[in-house]
């Protein structure tokens, strides 16, 4: 099939690093160069951020890759079985599945009647089916699950591109009568799901 570009239209993010006067001229050799990294932990954190707003968004999956939970109040080994083979009959080259570890802890320590096998496999390995488990306290916990929404996610981690525009930039700025020092880094990204129908999850059901 044809190639198509997918566009990233990059969003500017901005943070700003207080210093005192005397940790930067009593106290902290070497500060100045710690600089960088302390402001760049900041843009990591809202790229982080970006990608699990964008791998929840039920809008970047598609539709014929929804699978419906049986019940919005659990997420049960029966669903999660679904999710992880319907995951496996594709060319998906590292799947993952994704879930809040308080869904987990529940089926950890739920009763899997039927699926003992794949409950000793999620707690065992952290995999369903072979397909690796990510557990992230970013990931949505199933409390509040309206129709639609996603619950756990399945794909390719990769099939979320993240696009930067140019260098992050740093410049010290003063103000008058105060003997701070501010440090303010702006950088310029985005990110999106690339591909929606290489990407599965188990959602609230209607």
């Amino acid at each position: 099939s044809a190639v198509k570009v997918k566009k990233i239209n990059p969003e500017t993010y901005f943070t700003v690093l207080p210093i005192t006067y005397e940790a930067a001229r009593q106290s902290f050799v070497g500060l100045e160069d710690r600089i960088p990294g302390l402001l760049a932990e900041a843009f990591r954190t809202a790229m982080c951020k970006l990608v699990f707003d964008g791998i929840f968004d039920s809008d970047n999956v598609a539709a014929a890759n929804k699978i419906e939970l049986a019940s919005n109040s659990a997420v049960s080994f029966a669903d999660l079985e679904a999710l992880a083979l319907k995951v496996l009959d594709t060319d998906i080259a590292e799947p993952v599945i994704v879930m809040n570890p308080t869904i987990y802890g529940v089926l950890a320590s739920t009763d899997a009647q039927g699926y003992n096998f794949l409950k000793e496999e999620l707690v065992r390995n952290k995999s369903l089916e072979g397909v690796k488990v990510i557990l992230s306290g970013k990931a949505p916990a199933l409390a509040g699950l309206s129709a639609g929404d996603i619950a756990v996610w399945a794909g390719d981690l990769k099939n979320f591109a993240m696009g930067v525009a140019d260098q992050v930039t740093v410049e010290p700025l003063k103000k008058v009568g105060d003997s701070n020092i501010y440090y303010q880094a702006i950088a310029a990204f985005n990110g999106t799901v690339v591909q929606p129908k290489n990407v599965f999850a188990l959602v609230g059901k209607a």
